[in-house]
């Protein structure tokens, strides 16, 4: 069936929408920096989606969740007045949420770092997970495993459960490193051309490993984008 013109105009126009929650990082190639909340009372995080006007400093779009002052963050992207800033404490537990971008302070520098600051046991959320060890040589090696639908399978009937592997060595200059995977599941040099391959920039920033992949890194689009914390 062939549609009218006006038709074809009128379902392709976008739509009116709320802005999207905060929800964590975005992926690969997004801005994703280490921030610091400026001193003062605790600040609240606001929802992007509760109501059209949000993210706005309103009770309607108010969360329960609050940053205390000093607390170091993972800024994304910005909206407005916003940006969307991920927390990851001790144990790897996620808060996300929009703040304010006039309550966020560039972190005090700190010395460059080594590799043994990437060493250990990383934890973004329960369902991901990454260790990062030495060898003998003095190469790093990555391993880890995300996966979606875990949670709810705990809960109730078992949906599916997908997951995704990471294995291979890194090489950092200190603070960044990137990593390409074939489909055979070994690292590889990258090749721009060939979209399908698992693409993953890791940088330490603070407390953090700031992770971001393509999507292409696991099955039915799971990844392993997220603020992880060292857990051991």
């Amino acid at each position: 069936m062939r549609l009218l013109p006006a038709v074809l105009a009128l379902l392709l126009a976008p739509l009116p929408a709320l802005a999207a929650d905060c929800l964590g990082l975005g992926a690969a190639g997004t801005p994703a920096e280490l921030r610091m909340v400026r001193d003062g009372p605790p600040h609240p995080l606001y929802r992007g989606a509760a109501d059209a006007s949000c993210p706005a400093e309103t009770a309607a779009c108010r969360s329960s969740a609050t940053l205390g002052p000093r607390f170091r963050v993972v800024a994304g992207e910005a909206n407005g007045a916003f940006t969307c800033v991920v927390r990851a404490d001790a144990k790897g537990r996620m808060t996300a949420g929009w703040l304010p971008t006039s309550a966020l302070a560039l972190p005090p520098e700190v010395p460059p770092l080594r590799a043994a600051d990437w060493i250990g046991r990383w934890h973004s959320g329960t369902d991901r997970y990454l260790i990062v060890t030495a060898t003998l040589d003095g190469a790093l090696v990555l391993r880890g495993e995300a996966r979606e639908g875990a949670r709810a399978a705990r809960r109730g009937p078992r949906p599916a459960v997908h997951h995704g592997v990471l294995d291979a060595r890194i090489q950092t200059d200190g603070d960044d490193a990137a990593l390409v995977i074939g489909e055979d599941g070994a690292a590889r040099p990258d090749a721009p051309e060939e979209a399908e391959l698992c693409r993953v920039a890791l940088r330490r920033r603070g407390p953090y490993l700031i992770v971001q992949d393509n999507g292409r890194c696991g099955e039915a689009g799971v990844g392993f984008t997220g603020a992880y914390r060292r857990t051991g």
